[in-house]
């Protein structure tokens, strides 16, 4: 079995979602595992017939015909997940779906306190998406969790649902100084609430165990965000997500597995972004030469607009060697490490060139995020040497015969 992890090398939005597509229709029978993050990830897949979805609970390979699973270290929003839900069913995606039974829950409360907290905030904001990622982290690590296995229960659901709202929310309120009228952002109401968690428990497999991977012929491993917005070796705290973007929750998970041999690729643009709060090394106001193409990453309420700097080389290579040298650690599971890169047509063949000469085999390019537009390297072999072919405005990544 072939187990392959798919990671942004730098602060999100570096093509993740595309790259699990194209991985998922190259290798057919393949089960596609949330590791991290939540649904503040926006993972967009575009297929050449033009259905467009920018995936948040699911995993980016269902367009694919890729089933999903969400591990224990992923955290669920009932609301979004629905509303993603009925978006994929009409997309004809496959929405076969399973979750660790110990995945963390989101509540209304999460959301109305991170979105007031931030607005207090004002120019020292930190950078959250608004959905109560982060507050959900904090609630449950001090003593006031909500898993799914708690959704299968409806007196356990009810009680646990009641002490976070008097009790944590008396908590939370009194030490940040945010009253009730701070919180009461129009956010749906609990009773809402409980029957979002009503239609998910419907339409998820919750298992107790890990996910049943016989039958299976490949296993893709989806990370949320990137490197550099690592809770412990992220770029300039707070301004980081509270969860492990790299391979600290992929590698218990592949031992869980019994899986020995693992192959990432760290995937990254030919140019820096950074979409929130937070330093951007070497910020400019636009790329010089380059015009950038995103339709998903525009200005929002939360996150405002999308930041830009050049490609920064020894930034992206030490975050990598970081991550690889704690998951070697591990004796034995073997780590084969590649690189992809998205958006070649929006970057500078020397910025390419940089990226292509970290010293790691270059697994899959393309300008996403059309699954059409990108090349898999087959079976990820090496084709040295790599040249750089195109314009000051567009370039290309190509092997020599």
């Amino acid at each position: 079995m072939k187990a392959i992890a798919i990671v942004g090398s730098g602060f999100g939005d570096e093509g993740k979602g595309a790259a699990v597509d194209k991985l998922a229709s190259a290798n057919p029978n393949s089960l596609v595992v949330r590791h991290s993050g939540g649904s503040q990830a926006g993972h967009t897949v575009t297929l050449k017939d033009g259905r467009r979805h920018i995936f948040s609970h699911f995993c980016s390979g269902a367009l694919a015909g890729a089933p999903s699973h969400l591990s224990e270290h992923f955290v669920v929003n009932p609301r979004i997940f629905h509303v993603e839900r009925e978006e994929l069913n009409a997309l004809g995606a496959n929405l076969n779906i399973s979750i660790d039974s110990k995945a963390l829950v989101t509540t209304p409360l999460d959301v109305a306190i991170n979105r007031a907290l931030e607005t207090k905030r004002g120019a020292g904001r930190h950078g959250s998406v608004g959905i109560g990622f982060g507050e959900t982290i904090e609630r449950s690590e001090r003593g006031f969790p909500l898993y799914v296995e708690d959704l299968l229960q409806p007196a356990a659901l009810t009680e646990k649902v009641r002490r976070i709202i008097y009790e944590w929310g008396s908590i939370r309120g009194r030490e940040l100084d945010i009253i009730k009228g701070d919180i009461s952002d129009g956010h749906y109401r609990v009773k809402d609430f409980f029957e979002e968690c009503e239609y998910f428990r419907h339409h998820v497999h919750v298992t107790t165990i890990e996910p049943d991977i016989y039958g299976y012929s490949t296993i893709i491993f989806e990370g949320a965000q990137g490197l550099l917005l690592d809770q412990v070796r992220g770029m300039t705290f707070p301004h980081v997500t509270r969860s492990n973007t790299g391979l600290q929750n992929v590698m218990p998970l592949l031992d869980q597995l019994e899986i020995n041999e693992l192959r990432v690729i760290y995937m990254m643009r030919p140019y820096l972004t950074r979409h929130g709060a937070g330093p951007l090394p070497g910020e400019v106001k636009e790329l010089s030469g380059i015009k950038v193409v995103d339709e998903t990453n525009t200005t929002k309420p939360w996150q405002e607009h999308l930041r830009f700097a050049p490609f920064d080389a020894d930034i992206i290579k030490f975050a990598i060697d970081i991550d690889l040298a704690e998951a070697r650690n591990i004796d034995a599971i073997k780590i084969d490490p590649y690189i992809g890169i998205s958006c070649v047509d929006q970057g500078k063949p020397s910025d390419l060139l940089k990226a292509v000469q970290m010293g790691f085999p270059l697994a899959l390019h393309g300008h996403g995020p059309r699954r059409d537009q990108y090349q898999l390297r087959r079976d990820f072999k090496y084709q040295p040497p790599i040249r750089i072919v195109g314009s000051d405005n567009v370039g290309d990544v190509a092997a020599s015969p």
